[in-house]
């Protein structure tokens, strides 16, 4: 796999007591990010998709908490566009 995309310098929090990750990446031996804009596959192997991810996400939460909870939830944490949530509610966990 190759990732392609830029290099950048982590500046320090502007904000007083705010997380540093400058800092943070500096204790861990890093001293730059990479922002990725394409993946590249190199072997032949069909890749895992951002599809397969969220349909195991939606599943989950639709097996553990029910279709209409699941939808609900897995739209919050995903996005109302990732989700088919019905458009009528009844009897959600409020």
């Amino acid at each position: 796999m190759i990732i392609e995309g830029n290099l950048y310098q982590p500046r320090s929090p502007k904000n007083p007591g705010a997380f540093d990750f400058k800092k943070y990446l500096a204790k861990q031996g890093a001293f730059s990010g990479l922002k990725g804009d394409k993946i590249i596959f190199r072997d032949h192997k069909k890749p895992w998709g951002w599809t397969h991810l969220r349909t195991r996400i939606i599943n989950g939460f639709t097996d553990a908490l029910g279709e209409q909870n699941g939808l609900v939830i897995s739209s919050m944490i995903l996005g109302r566009r990732a989700v088919d949530l019905p458009s009528r509610h009844s009897g959600f966990i409020c």
